[in-house]
């Protein structure tokens, strides 16, 4: 009878995130159909706003667990019904910046299988006396040297964090204390904020890079090199203030009393250092001098990363299973289709309208390139860690 009545209770509770999915269907359809911002925005941009609305609806509460590729679809469809020509539709899934993001994704992924991510955060951490001010420029340094091998801050932070913790176990810091926390926090945002300073050390750099792409006029603005030169100061002086802030808000009473042979040994528990790991850091280090040199060779990003993966799979790192499994094919149709929404929403007449919309209301944010800076990191830690 229990079971009856917890399974009747379960039909007739309401779901919250239902009820704000279906409004936001209900507020697509109203904008397509009642186009509330006519003349400034003719009525195929109501259409594709109405697409987008309804799929932000859908990624964000994802009420029957639809993937996003399959939303993505679902909006590429909606564009297709309505007008917009194919290859706008398509746009993003032709641009090189699609080709520097999926090679790249791969780059996070040998460094996980290898275990080449976890060897070099050994490493660095081993070449300090334990101490929580070396312990911090550790952490510094693991961040930098992974941001330059992978743009994926997902896999930074799954390399980063587990080794953390088993560094404040081996450090014996209680749950609870300020040292900690402070190793935790340091950690954590290493592998997130030093590498968005340039243009392959975060996912959104490449979509960035795509959508301007898609823009007429704004075709090969972003590249590694305009990027660091807007990026890189701001970045890494923010991550100064945010270690040094860190230390003097968490500073711990206590010290830190184990050797350095502590950490010694569990860098000499990986073994020796395999081929795939030697082949991998090779590659990568490579690549990453070819992305901050293309200013003196001109060869294109999308091209290294291609040749990259190429080199990867020819040397026997990447196996033809990884192809399928190695990595989100979910998050690279989703980051396709939003890599082509600057092309439709030119089309469309929706970035004009647009433009003369959210120009006044950034301008406070967009004057100011520490603030502009600040907020892009804090939206692209919240789109990419969860």
């Amino acid at each position: 009878m229990s079971a009856i009545e917890t399974s009747l209770e379960q039909q007739s509770s309401i779901n919250p995130k239902l009820i704000l999915f279906w409004l936001f269907v209900i507020a697509g359809l109203l904008v397509g159909f009642l186009n509330p911002w006519s003349p400034a925005l003719n009525p195929l941009g109501h259409k594709v706003l109405m697409g987008l609305i309804i799929a932000v609806g859908l990624w964000v509460f994802k009420p029957w667990d639809i993937p996003f590729s399959v939303t993505g679809c679902l909006l590429m469809m909606i564009y297709l019904v309505f007008g917009i020509t194919p290859d706008k539709v398509f746009s993003g899934f032709t641009s090189s910046a699609l080709w520097v993001l999926l090679p790249a994704l791969y780059f996070g992924y040998v460094l996980v299988k290898t275990g080449l991510g976890k060897r070099i955060s050994y490493l660095v951490i081993k070449a300090f006396n334990p101490s929580f001010i070396s312990l911090i420029l550790a952490w510094v340094v693991i961040g930098l040297l992974l941001s330059a091998l992978t743009p994926s801050i997902t896999v930074r932070v799954a390399i980063v964090m587990p080794l953390a913790l088993s560094c404040v176990e081996v450090c014996k810091l209680e749950k609870g204390s300020n040292g900690r926390a402070l190793i935790l926090l340091t950690a954590w945002a290493m592998a997130l904020l030093p590498g968005t300073g340039w243009l392959t050390g975060a996912l959104w750099g490449p979509i960035v890079m795509g959508m301007f792409n898609a823009t007429p006029g704004l075709d090969g603005v972003i590249t590694f090199s305009s990027w660091s030169k807007a990026a890189f100061l701001p970045i890494e002086i923010m991550s100064v203030l945010l270690i040094i802030g860190g230390y003097f808000v968490l500073r711990p009473e206590e010290g830190i009393s184990v050797s350095k042979e502590v950490f010694e040994g569990e860098y000499a528990k990986l073994g020796p250092m395999s081929r795939e790991e030697k082949v991998t850091g090779i590659i990568l280090l490579l690549c990453f001098l070819f992305f901050a040199t293309g200013q003196i060779h001109h060869i294109p990003d999308a091209a290294v990363c291609l040749g990259g993966l190429f080199a990867l799979t020819a040397a026997g790192v990447i196996k033809t299973q990884d192809l399928s499994s190695g990595i989100s094919w979910d998050l690279v149709i989703f980051v396709g289709v939003a890599m082509s929404l600057g092309t439709v929403f030119a089309s469309a007449g929706v970035s004009q309208w647009l433009s003369s919309v959210l120009v006044p209301m950034l301008a406070p944010i967009t004057g100011n390139s520490w603030l502009f800076c600040f907020c892009c990191n804090i939206l692209s830690a919240y789109l990419e860690i969860p």
